[in-house]
This record gives C-alpha cells, structure tokens and sequence, in this order.
C-alpha cells in the first residue's frame, strides 16, 4: 500500500540543453530541499515530492513519454533518478518555444489533491508566447502526442 501524503510539491523542470548551468544550481536545490524534508516526512509520508522534467518534441522524441520524465517521492528511488537523469535525455529544446503544455497536460493527469506547482524554465510554453519563433513542426507533433494520449484513455 503507497502511503498518502498530507502535502504535495510538483516542480516542473525543463531539462533542454539551454538550462545546463541553471538545472545544476537546481539538482543542489532539490537535494538540499529533500534533505529537509526528510526531516518532518515520517512513516505517513507527509510531503510527496514530484518532479516533472521536460524536454521537446523533434524526430526522435514524438510521444509524451519521450518529452516527459516524472519522478515521484513514492518511489524509494526517487533522489538518485533524478541526480542522475541526464541533461536533454528527453529532447533538445534549445533557447526556443518547448514542450511546457505537454508537462502540464501530464501534471493535470497525476494531481489528485491540491498541490503546490513551481516552473522552472527558460523558454515560454509553445504558442503561449507571440514573440518566440514558432517550429510548426514541433508544434504538430505535440498537438499529436496529446491527443493520441487523450485517446488512448478513453
């Protein structure tokens, strides 16, 4: 039986090859916030941590679970994967548009109660934001990938 927690915190990372210098700074951060939290979790799992890590949709990466990564503090190896998850293993991205409505399509999906969200990122979400150059390709293979997920569950 998974333990319910009282609290949930869901950070929303984008992992794409232009936030190297800022996920170091924020893998630190996780780490020391996952310490402290360790501190007040006891056998009830107080605070749930969830970690959603995006990238971008391109040739190789067409589906969601290809551009979305989750990593949930019910799992005993929560701490090492994400330590160890590996800069753009789920797309390039870039300093453009990325694959935020995805990540956020998938976090609507795993919320059962009510949760804090924090967006890490460098890039707006695609076709939230006229100024980015927009990559119709990209663009039509994220409408595809959430909508044959929409399809998939019914």
């Amino acid at each position: 039986m998974v333990n319910q927690s009282i609290y949930e915190l869901m950070i929303i990372l984008d992992t794409t090859s232009s936030m190297s210098t800022s996920l170091l700074a924020v893998k630190d951060a996780f780490k020391q916030f996952y310490k402290f939290s360790q501190l007040y979790n006891d056998d009830n799992q107080m605070l749930r941590l969830i970690n959603i890590s995006y990238g971008d949709y391109d040739h190789r990466y067409k589906s969601i679970n290809d551009v979305v990564k989750v990593f949930d503090s019910n799992n005993n190896n929560f701490f090492n994967d994400i330590l160890n998850y590996k800069l753009s293993s789920n797309g390039g991205g870039g300093d453009t548009i990325e694959a935020l409505r995805t990540a956020l399509y998938k976090a609507n999906q795993i919320i059962d109660k009510p949760t804090g969200i924090i967006i890490i990122s460098d890039a707006c979400g695609r076709t939230s934001c006229i100024k980015c150059s927009n990559n119709k390709t990209q663009e039509n293979l994220e409408n595809k990938a959430i909508n044959d997920d929409i399809f998939i569950d019914f």
